[in-house]
């Protein structure tokens, strides 16, 4: 072989090897998948509650850092405006207290007050309740507060009957438009209008 032909295979071998070598650094195929959104898992007890949505009947404890002023104490009335300092009746129902403390910075800030700390809080909510059935000795409908655990809960409808399966307790609450239950321990905290359920022991 003379040299010209050997240079010549060595260029075509380096191109070829050129080639190959950019073919293996095209990314790789992007699958594509699709994600079914099932209801709540109904096996585990979701430990976070949701965020309370204000309603009629709430009472409101709105403040202003150094504008005493624009404290205000409030009960939401039947129609979901309230009064407040400067901004007039506002509508609060159906929002969290975070979503109407940012509501209530922004109009402020927007109009009066530089940079305002607002803060909302829930002092009372309206007249709720919670429900214990099954094997306690009064069962019924209780009110409900903030931190009420599923032991408090059965303590206030006279404790466990004697036939009671302690390890078996659920809770019935509606999540999404679903109506869902889950086993809960006693010091589990629960939320307004739970249905707290102790089944029969039969052993």
């Amino acid at each position: 072989m003379t040299t010209t032909n050997c240079i010549r295979t060595v260029l075509i071998l380096l191109i070829i090897l050129s080639i190959a070598g950019c073919a293996s650094l095209q990314p790789a195929s992007t699958t594509h998948t699709t994600t079914i959104h099932n209801p709540p898992d109904s096996t585990s007890f979701p430990s976070q509650p949701e965020a309370h949505k204000i309603e009629a009947g709430d009472l409101l404890e709105i403040s202003v850092y150094e504008n005493p002023d624009l404290t205000t104490e409030v009960r939401v009335p039947d129609d979901g405006y309230i009064p407040f300092p400067l901004l007039g009746n506002i509508p609060v129902t159906a929002m969290t207290v975070l979503e109407l403390d940012s509501m209530i910075t922004n109009d402020l800030e927007e109009r009066y007050i530089y940079n305002p700390l607002v803060t909302v809080i829930v002092k009372e909510y309206k007249h709720r309740n919670i429900y214990v059935t099954g094997e306690v000795k009064k069962p019924g409908g209780y009110p409900f507060e903030i931190g009420l655990t599923v032991r408090k809960a059965i303590s206030l409808a006279g404790g466990f009957t004697e036939k009671a399966a302690k390890s078996k307790i659920t809770v019935t609450r509606i999540i999404n438009g679903y109506e869902m239950s889950f086993p809960v321990e006693l010091d589990d905290e629960i939320q307004e209008e739970d249905i707290i359920t102790i089944p029969r022991s039969f052993f």
